[in-house]
């Protein structure tokens, strides 16, 4: 009855709202980790005790939507917390009245392995964890997928590593140089598959396909950013006698300047609930249609060559609103554009630039601080004061803006400074 339900309340709480209040338990870098994990969490009747959605600690109650219809289940553990990350055995799967399981449900447990799909010439390659196998090394593994991708008629290199939740990075080198070596590491023929569980190690290994080869990253957003801490170690709190786990190193791969919150794909393919029950993997089924797309360093460069902010304005809109970049991240870049063009002494241009990314992003305080730093520039002091108050009020941090709001406020005679 409950198989293929949409879970719609937790103890008589919305869910958006049940999973709000379970967030402080959630260790996470970014939103992707939370959708990760409160499945998990819901499911653990002392986690709902203690976020006040059951009053007992040994069940929930759950309210359930199908076919139109709504019930409510009181539910105990049929497992422990640590079977449940992955499907126990015997458990039912919503997949299996499909039929046939995608590619990447096929060996979840699997640490890595490799198929050829002939009809695609695909060479697919499921890398589930950054650790050795008893009989085999990390290192002689990507030996033979990179040799079979250089012997076998194959046109396309699928790494998916979208449930690979990390292990150790410092097995990821043979996995870098074999892609940049190998004749496959062309765009629109390397495709890496990631999500909300591509994490830890992973995310390393990501950070270096990304910055060393010509992958095109297609899934959802990764669980980790690229700069992260890791390495959690175990320790027992000396009065409670509670085991805490707690970060003890920085990864700092890419740019310290590099904020981001995860690595966005660059196509963006979420599943829901409808594509697992058909057995269809929306992430396959993007690669293979993949189709070549203006990027963003591109309509910059061009921006860059032509100066023609009219038509930066138009393809930066079709961009934007491509359903396959709902993840992408343009915010830096179009200000980037924007002092660009005030470093030309494009002020007009400039002010409309940054205008529009303000308007996409009204949450960043860097969008007002651009705003602050033009409209200043153009000699409009009360504009530009308005707008450092608006980046100062999102970010405290931003030194430069209030040295400015206090010269301002002091020019204009603000005494709100």
């Amino acid at each position: 009855e409950i198989l293929g339900a949409k879970l719609v309340e937790v103890g008589g709480v919305p869910v958006d709202s049940a999973i709000e209040r379970l967030k402080p338990m959630i260790w996470r870098d970014n939103e992707m980790g939370v959708k990760s994990a409160a499945p998990i969490y819901l499911s653990v009747p002392r986690i709902l005790h203690a976020a006040g959605l059951s009053t007992a600690k040994n069940a929930g109650t759950f309210t359930f939507e199908k076919d139109g219809k709504r019930f409510t289940k009181t539910l105990s553990p049929a497992a422990k917390l640590a079977d449940l990350w992955s499907k126990p055995e015997g458990w039912i799967d919503a997949m299996a009245a499909a039929g046939t399981m995608p590619l990447f449900a096929r060996e979840p447990q699997n640490r890595f392995w490799f198929t050829i799909v002939p009809e695609s010439k695909t060479l697919y390659v499921q890398f589930n964890e950054v650790l050795d196998k008893p009989e085999e090394t990390v290192a002689d593994f990507f030996a033979r997928v990179f040799k079979e991708a250089e012997e076998k008629p194959v046109e396309r290199l699928v790494l998916d590593m979208r449930l690979n939740g990390g292990g150790n990075n410092y097995l990821n080198i043979p996995i870098i140089t074999g892609a940049i070596r190998s004749r496959l590491n062309v765009k629109g023929k390397f495709f890496v598959i990631i999500g909300r569980e591509t994490f830890s190690a992973a995310q390393n290994t990501v950070n270096d396909l990304e910055k060393y080869t010509n992958a095109i990253f297609v899934g959802e957003p990764t669980g980790a950013s690229p700069n992260h801490f890791g390495d959690a170690r175990r320790f027992t709190l000396p009065n409670s006698k509670f085991q805490v786990q707690a970060s003890t190193l920085w990864w700092q791969d890419m740019d310290p300047r590099d904020e981001r919150k995860w690595k966005a794909p660059d196509v963006a393919a979420d599943m829901v609930f409808s594509d697992y029950r058909a057995g269809r993997d929306p992430a396959m089924e993007a690669i293979l249609k993949y189709t070549p797309t203006e990027s963003m360093a591109e309509i910059i460069a061009a921006t860059r060559t032509t100066g023609n902010v009219a038509d930066f304005i138009a393809r930066y809109r079709r961009f934007r609103t491509n359903p396959l970049h709902k993840y992408a991240e343009t915010l830096t870049t179009v200000n980037r554009v924007g002092h660009f063009l005030l470093g030309q002494k494009r002020t007009d241009d400039a002010l409309t630039i940054f205008k529009i990314n303000a308007e996409d992003n009204r949450g960043s305080a860097i969008v007002y601080q651009s705003l602050g730093d033009v409209y200043d520039i153009k000699g409009e002091k009360a504009l530009a004061l308005e707008n450092y108050r608006k980046a100062v009020a999102l970010d405290q941090s931003l030194a430069e803006a209030k040295l400015a709001i206090r010269r301002l406020s002091a020019e204009l005679g603000d005494k709100n400074n």
